[in-house]
């Protein structure tokens, strides 16, 4: 009998986490619209990627009272994709290099970039290995993490059309944020659940 009382009580609360996540996935979708709306071009500016970034950051900040560091690893990624430079690429990885949070979650998170980014498994442990073993400080770089980082952003090079570009961008945003909700859940789903 006691399994059956906790069995639906597991379910409402991964409901509430699935929940979010398409509220999430929603979120993101209408801040792209926006975006879109004000384009003369028709394409995602820099500054409108940073403004969807903004608003992700904005409901966690919102609903939890801070920006959980998984959530700042998975922009600051994200936003590596869209980057329009490869100097612009290498400041965000070393500022997420900065980010802390737990090998599982980086790890969760660089799979999901790697997997809307086509790398092998090679390239994806590689990159996992680069975050979880390597040592950053806030002002100071040695030489040999810096060449890591300026080859790393290769990897972070999207080819093909602006639209590609875009659409990477989102779907990297999208799953690496969804990993973050996964490893943050246990600390911050009662608030992310509450509407």
């Amino acid at each position: 009998m006691k399994s059956t009382k906790t069995f639906p009580f597991a379910n409402i609360v991964n409901a509430d986490r699935e929940n979010f996540k398409r509220d999430l996935a929603y979120t993101i979708d209408c801040s792209f619209c926006d975006e879109m709306s004000k384009s003369s071009n028709g394409k995602l500016s820099y500054a409108g990627a940073q403004n969807i970034l903004a608003r992700v950051r904005t409901l966690f900040k919102e609903r939890t009272g801070v920006i959980p560091a998984e959530v700042e690893k998975a922009c600051l990624l994200s936003e590596a994709i869209i980057a329009p430079s490869r100097k612009a690429k290498i400041k965000l990885l070393k500022a997420a290099g900065v980010t802390g949070c737990s090998v599982a979650c980086i790890t969760t998170i660089i799979s999901q970039i790697g997997i809307i980014l086509g790398w092998g498994k090679g390239v994806t442990a590689a990159v996992t290995a680069f975050f979880v073993g390597t040592s950053f400080t806030a002002q100071y770089i040695t030489i040999g993490i810096a060449v890591g980082v300026m080859g790393l952003a290769i990897y972070f090079m999207v080819s093909g059309s602006d639209a590609k570009r875009t659409e990477k961008f989102l779907k990297a945003l999208k799953r690496s944020c969804c990993a973050a909700v996964d490893a943050i859940w246990d600390e911050h789903g009662t608030k992310l659940a509450v509407a």
